[in-house]
């Protein structure tokens, strides 16, 4: 993983957090707009992040 990529906070449709590549902000809305029943949903993209807890317990560090 590269530390200087970009990702965003997000959230799959039964409101699990996902931390998600920027640039990648479109398959992952797409992923999202799948049917329920499109096994092709049922797979987390490569580019998605699964965060076990809320993002409020998250903690990180910021380069000055």
């Amino acid at each position: 993983m590269n530390t200087k990529e970009k990702w965003f906070l997000s959230q799959d449709n039964s409101c699990h957090w996902y931390l998600v590549l920027a640039s990648k902000r479109k398959e992952w809305n797409d992923w999202k707009e799948l049917p329920e029943d499109d096994p092709k949903g049922w797979d987390v993209p490569c580019f998605a992040k699964y965060l076990n807890s809320h993002p409020s317990q998250i903690e990180f560090y910021l380069d000055p």
